[in-house]
């Protein structure tokens, strides 16, 4: 098979194309014919550190879509044929390749009406923003929720979340991305290159303060964010949670969490977790389906583009998401 490779732990420019053995599916683990391959940060980011769990060459890529090719001897309920859509775990080989193996109980059904591009934008990004909107925020109608960054991949799906529930949604973004943040359902932009972005935040929720707050910025973004929520609030850190120390006890009851879906993939001992991560895609893939939100796609590549296409996401600033193609459409 044709796979993207990482010969030694490096920047996106030390990818290669190249051939490799097909992998041979496990007891209860389905093969599959990756159709398209979505690019994430975690990506770029755990290349560049690699991994004692590797075995070099190794291949990156934690989102695919595509059609089960063979099952393994205890895999029940899945057949060759099936379309198909998961999220890996990035200490195993990965998705930038014609073909992967994946646990059984960790694969959602894609629709015949959703498009395999359209499939592989959704796991890594689509289930941390749906894990933080509903799993930990318990976000629900008339909720004010804030989302840091809204024209990114995992904030672009949390505003569509939240206003699918009926939320008030700010959200922050520069110039650009104002009427495309606003075609998600955000109700209030922040300019952030322009404004102050925690003065004008809450400038906006005034003294009923925030829900709900994500935060796909970073430990850099700082402590600001709890100071904005309301009690019984939570907020949602994607990127790392920051140092908590310099904050006084607030008079009030806040939730704090750190949102890393792939941690579930880490033993079997997380099968529910891992189980759940499935039923999250199914469920955020049934609104794709139905219209209800969109798959953020921005660009379409092919499988040898990747390598420059990583270079671009790693310098940030990245509209929705890239997606590669890698099979037939």
């Amino acid at each position: 098979m044709k796979a993207i490779l990482l010969d030694k732990p490096g920047p996106p420019s030390f990818l290669r194309i190249d051939q490799l053995d097909d992998p041979v599916p496990t007891t209860n683990e389905i093969l599959v014919r990756i159709h398209a391959a979505s690019l994430n940060p975690v990506d770029f980011k755990v290349a560049a550190v690699g991994s004692n769990l590797w075995t070099y060459p190794h291949v990156l890529g934690v989102d695919a879509a595509g059609v089960v090719e063979a099952v393994g001897p205890e895999v029940t309920g899945w057949e060759p044929g099936d379309r198909v859509l998961y999220l890996t775990n990035w200490r195993r080989p990965g998705n930038y390749a014609e073909f992967n193996v994946a646990p059984s109980h960790t694969i959602a059904r894609l629709p015949d009406s959703v498009s395999y591009v359209d499939g592989a934008a959704i796991p890594c990004a689509g289930l941390t923003a749906y894990n933080a909107i509903h799993r930990r925020l318990h976000c629900k109608s008339g909720d004010l929720v804030l989302v840091h960054s809204g024209s990114g991949a995992v904030a672009g799906f949390a505003v569509q979340l939240a206003k699918r529930l009926g939320a008030t949604v700010v959200t922050t973004c520069s110039a650009a991305n104002i009427d495309y943040v606003r075609g998600l359902g955000a109700d209030e932009v922040i300019d952030y290159r322009a404004q102050d972005v925690f003065k004008r935040a809450q400038e906006i929720a005034g003294p009923r303060l925030f829900d709900a707050i994500i935060d796909t910025i970073g430990p850099r973004n700082g402590v600001d964010n709890l100071r904005l929520l309301a009690p019984e609030g939570g907020v949602a850190f994607i990127a790392g949670i920051p140092d908590l120390s310099p904050v006084a006890d607030l008079p009030y009851s806040i939730a704090i969490h750190d949102i890393g879906v792939g941690g579930a993939l880490v033993a079997p001992q997380f099968r529910h977790q891992q189980e759940d991560l499935a039923k999250m895609a199914s469920e955020m893939i049934a609104l794709v389906e139905k219209g209800e939100i969109r798959s953020l796609v921005g660009q379409v590549i092919s499988l040898e583009q990747i390598p420059q296409s990583l270079a671009l996401l790693a310098e940030g600033h990245v509209r929705g998401k890239i997606v590669a193609q890698i099979g037939t459409p």
